[in-house]
Parts: structure tokens; C-alpha cells; sequence
């Protein structure tokens, strides 16, 4: 992430982004992630609400001076991990918190769920960005 922010603040000193980077060993559930400025993954599993990854947040790419926190935790056998772009949840007119509690019960309704059906669930005629879903799940 500071190569990266380096590398902006370098190429595009006006601009910023929001970025969330994981590295995760599917036999392990080991999972290395950083956040900068991005909406935090969920962790889904047997529960009726998916809970946000334990992932440090930093400011977005594109601010001088900052540090990016690394975060490290497990993906238990049989639970997920949904990381997802803004435009899932973001409506204009509503809180953004309201999106990102109608993500974490839909999570909860089938907590092994594709990619297309949190998309399919989520979608509406209020989406105005593009949506980006990847989902996993740990064997």
C-alpha cells in the first residue's frame, strides 16, 4: 500500500482512491489484508447478520505522510469472505450505514452465497455505480 500511495502521490498528486488488498490460503483460512479508505469485507457464517472483516482501516491512496496498517486473521472452515465495491451499497438519498446493514442481513440469509446472488439480492433501481462482488468460501 505505500508503494502504491507513493506511486500516486507521484503520478496523480490531486487524485485519491480507496483500495482493499487481501492475500488469503484457502487451506489455512489465513488471511493478510489492508484498507485504505475502502468499505471493510464481510465475514460470513451460521449467523443471521455477517459481521465486517477485523481489518484495520487507513486513509485512502493519494494522502501524504500516511502509514497502512496490515490486519491478519482466519476464515473458519464452511464461512466466507464478501469484498465488494461501494456501488453495492451506496443509494442516493440514504445513509450509507443503511446499505452496508442490508448487505450484512442479506449475507445472513444464505452465508454461501455466489457472487451473482448478493448482487441479485442487493440490486435495485437506485444503483447508480458500477458494483463489483468477489465471494469465497473456505471448504
Amino acid at each position: 500500500m505505500a508503494q502504491l500511495n507513493a506511486f500516486c502521490l507521484h503520478m496523480m498528486p490531486s487524485a485519491f482512491a480507496t483500495v482493499v488488498a487481501a492475500r488469503i490460503d484457502l487451506a489455512s483460512g489465513h488471511v493478510e489484508a489492508a484498507c485504505a479508505g475502502h468499505l471493510k469485507p464481510y465475514l460470513t457464517n451460521s449467523s443471521r447478520t455477517a459481521a465486517q472483516a477485523p481489518i484495520r482501516l487507513s486513509p485512502p491512496i493519494g494522502v501524504r505522510g500516511v502509514t497502512y496498517e496490515p490486519s491478519a486473521f482466519t476464515v473458519e472452515r464452511g464461512h466466507g469472505l464478501v469484498l465488494y465495491s461501494d456501488g453495492l451499497v451506496e443509494r442516493r438519498g440514504e445513509s450509507i450505514d443503511d446499505g452496508l446493514d442490508r448487505l450484512a442481513q442479506t449475507l445472513g440469509r444464505d452465508n454461501a452465497a455466489p457472487a451473482t446472488w448478493i448482487w441479485t439480492q442487493m440490486a435495485s433501481d437506485h444503483i447508480d455505480d458500477d458494483v463489483t462482488v468477489v465471494a469465497l468460501r473456505r471448504p
